[in-house]
């Protein structure tokens, strides 16, 4: 369809589910979103991630990310199917920019620490540059 949009879809999973019940839930999303004249043009499973906060007593959850197209009705045909799933805990859907690129960074934690310790050494570099001036070297 001509008017179709492109969406951003992160869903979390309950960590305690079985890889083939996340594939078969996924499948029906997949179906949901060709029903609706889109299809997906990219799915990422980042894997069980520790949550930041406890949602319904569970610490992990499973991340899953992707990169749709649909007619008008996709989010809020999405948002009812979420919502009444239990399996998922949490969900969000957007309407993607057009000049946003498609969600390729994952970041996971040997990323995170590597851009910290990065970030942590231009502030250092920046505060002994502050210093030597300061001191009129």
């Amino acid at each position: 369809m001509e008017n179709n949009k492109d969406y951003e879809t992160v869903i979390v999973y309950d960590a305690s589910l079985d890889e083939t019940v996340i594939n078969k839930e996924l499948a029906k999303i997949e179906e949901l979103i060709n029903v609706h004249g889109g299809i997906v043009k990219k799915k990422t499973i980042a894997g069980r991630k520790k949550l930041a906060y406890k949602i319904n007593h569970k610490e992990f959850g499973v991340y899953v990310l992707l990169v749709h197209s649909g007619d008008s009705k996709i989010g809020s045909d999405l948002e009812r199917q979420f919502q009444i799933n239990t399996a998922v805990l949490r969900h969000l859907v957007v309407k993607k920019d057009k000049y946003a690129p498609d969600g390729e960074i994952v970041l996971d934690d040997s990323n995170v620490s590597s851009l910290l310790e990065e970030e942590t050494v231009d502030i250092i570099e920046e505060l002994v540059e502050e210093e030597v001036v300061a001191a009129g070297v």
